[in-house]
């Protein structure tokens, strides 16, 4: 429901000024995207770009793979493949933890 009253007011609002303008259908480079954003607004200054792929999905991808052959190593055999299931799983454990006790951020709110 909340999403659907910020499709009818803010949303439309937002997209307000592209009414009528054609679609992209070209990217450009992300040097020409920062120049106009800094030309539209003077003042502004672009701090940092989030990336689509890198900083968001590595570390689950990681873990994700460790855990799977943390969990397929237990069940292959015994010896060797113990030993890489407890290192395997114990690192995905360790880093849960950590994300887990570790203190907020306080400069992000």
């Amino acid at each position: 429901m909340l999403l659907k009253t910020g499709q009818k007011t803010e949303l439309a609002e937002i997209t307000a000024p592209y009414a009528g303008l054609p679609l992209v259908t070209k990217l450009g480079a992300m040097s020409q995207m920062i120049a106009a954003a800094e030309s539209a607004a003077p003042g502004m200054q672009v701090k940092y770009v989030v990336h689509l792929f890198g900083p968001i999905w590595t570390a689950p991808i990681v873990l994700g793979v460790l855990t799977v052959s943390g969990l397929v190593s237990a069940l292959l055999g015994d010896g060797v493949w113990d030993a890489l299931s407890a290192v395997s799983l114990g690192v995905v454990t360790a880093v849960g933890g950590w994300h887990g006790l570790r203190r907020p951020n306080q400069t992000m709110k």
